[in-house]
């Protein structure tokens, strides 16, 4: 068995020389954008399951009005009791 050169394909230089490059920069590019595609799903999925966490934690307006309604009581309170406790001790003098 002998092999004739009309069976054999000839790929000239020039144009391995044009193929390779491209195609390698082709799946080059595609592994980068499949690798930053990726990397910006899973930002995404942190920030979703941060969101969640921070909208689970967050009181409702009633809620939050009501604990500033008894602080301000409070603080009022307070500032009578100081006010008598000041002017009493005043007046004994």
């Amino acid at each position: 068995m002998t092999i004739d050169k009309r069976d054999t394909i000839n790929i000239p230089k020039w144009l391995l020389l044009l193929v390779i490059p491209i195609v390698l920069g082709g799946i080059s590019g595609f592994g980068t954008s499949m690798y930053a595609l990726g990397k910006n799903n899973r930002q995404v999925e942190v920030n979703t399951k941060r969101l969640e966490t921070i909208e689970t934690l967050k009181a409702d307006k009633e809620t939050t009005n009501a604990v500033l309604v008894q602080i301000n009581s409070s603080l009022y309170r307070i500032e009578n009791k100081l006010d008598n406790h000041i002017n009493g001790d005043n007046k004994q003098k």
